[in-house]
């Protein structure tokens, strides 16, 4: 959550419920093709075998994408 903050700092109260409402559909997107792609008779098996070994890596690299798009680097340590 502390990461996504920053995405709603750098933008407009305006900005932000669009933000909002983008997340909230795509929150039912995301579920729906991960439901898919569980119950998948070739991908569910390595998904349910391996994703708890990639899941924190995955949200790793979303939080570092966002911090670098966001300038928080610079903003920290003026670089």
């Amino acid at each position: 959550m502390a990461v996504y903050i920053q995405l709603y700092v750098s933008h407009t109260h305006a900005e932000g419920a669009w933000i909002s409402l983008v997340f909230v559909a795509m929150i039912g997107v995301w579920c729906a093709g991960s439901v898919w792609l569980v119950e998948h008779p070739l991908l569910g098996a390595p998904i349910r075998r391996y994703g708890t070994a990639l899941l924190p890596f995955i949200l790793l690299a979303i939080g570092v994408l966002v911090i670098v798009n966001n300038d928080t680097p610079r903003v920290l340590f003026g670089i």
